[in-house]
């Protein structure tokens, strides 16, 4: 194969899968799921979407940093979130709701031994389920954090918005020498432009938000 690109970076939530909430997983259900100590369910909140959803429930913008860790401690706060329980719930999730269109892409360039990376803002538990479900050479993420005992005490936030995001994933594939500028970005939301207008091919996932649209250099995936 000609080579074009040096490397995939691809969005997760949204672009790769689908968030819980295209999953049907209604904000009602999962708060049910949080008074029931229903430990799996409630951990698909971890998955972009769904945690967007419920961070406004905990008196927080939805999507900010102080509503991302007041949501993380209410994980904390009602014991649930076992790294078990919720890598099972995570690697469930993505199998069912990942977009074909997209994981076609990444499983092409993978066969070819083209490197591919996963950059997204969702939990650390969920970006490893995708490395290891799609064979991803690397991932960057926010970080999920378990004591000894595999139990989740905390959350680090290392991207807040789209330029961190863009920082990060630089940073992480300069340790293969490889140049964003050489690279393919999948990307849906507004968080992912920074990335995407990095990029030397720059794709919108079937589900994107008007505003990658807009961009004048996208190549968009059909639903």
């Amino acid at each position: 194969m000609p080579k074009v690109i040096d490397a995939v970076v691809t969005d997760g939530d949204g672009t790769l899968w689908k968030g819980a909430v295209s999953a049907a997983i209604g904000k009602e259900y999962l708060l049910k799921a949080l008074r029931d100590r229903d430990i799996a369910t409630f951990a698909s909140g971890i998955l972009g979407a769904a945690q967007v959803m419920l961070m406004s429930e905990f008196r927080g913008p939805a999507g900010s940093v102080d509503s991302q860790k007041k949501f993380y401690d209410t994980l904390i706060a009602n014991s649930i979130g076992m790294r078990n329980e919720m890598r099972t719930f995570a690697s469930r999730h993505i199998r069912k709701n990942t977009i074909d269109k997209v994981e076609n892409i990444v499983r092409y360039y993978t066969l070819w031994n083209t490197p591919t990376f996963l950059s997204t803002m969702a939990g650390s538990t969920a970006a490893e389920c995708v490395v290891e479900s799609l064979s991803l050479t690397e991932s960057v993420s926010n970080v999920d954090i378990f004591d000894n005992i595999g139990k989740l005490v905390g959350f680090s936030v290392t991207m807040r918005n789209g330029e961190e995001k863009l920082a990060k994933t630089e940073s992480m594939l300069d340790k293969y020498n490889i140049r964003l500028d050489n690279c393919m970005v999948i990307g849906d939301s507004a968080n992912d432009i920074p990335l995407l207008m990095s990029a030397k091919i720059a794709v919108a996932s079937p589900f994107a938000s008007d505003k990658v649209l807009a961009l004048k250099r996208i190549t968009r995936i059909s639903s």
